[in-house]
């Protein structure tokens, strides 16, 4: 679990491409992934001047906010907001911190890649010349 705190001035700064104004009003979770998880897919930016503007993809959201995760919920504070996360990345694919934590604790590497690639099923190829 992680945190970060801005104000809406230090907010300003680091999303001020997103704004008409240059002042950030409010952030809010505009969407969260479509596919049910928790990581945020867009993020709401609404200026001084009541203009709103997203920052889109996981990725980019969690560049401009300076954080390690797209999974996170945003408390509104005064004068700005508390970032809530859990975990680090994009939240897509194979962990290879948690991979070798699940070889650690004794899981094979096909039960490995079960655990992160449900219903995929690992075959042999023949390749002929």
């Amino acid at each position: 679990l992680w945190e970060v705190t801005y104000t809406y001035e230090q907010l300003s700064n680091r999303l001020k491409h997103y704004t008409t104004t240059g002042k950030v009003a409010s952030v809010t979770v505009g969407e969260t992934d479509p596919f049910g998880s928790t990581y945020v897919y867009k993020l709401k930016v609404v200026d001084t001047a009541g203009n709103v503007s997203e920052v889109v993809y996981g990725g980019n959201i969690m560049a401009v906010l300076g954080v390690r995760c797209a999974n996170f919920t945003i408390e509104q504070i005064p004068g700005g907001i508390i970032i809530h996360g859990i975990g680090n990345g994009h939240g897509v694919g194979y962990s290879q911190r948690g991979g070798h934590q699940l070889g650690v604790e004794g899981y094979t590497w096909n039960m490995i890649l079960s655990f992160y690639f449900p219903g995929t099923e690992v075959k042999e190829i023949k390749m002929y010349n």
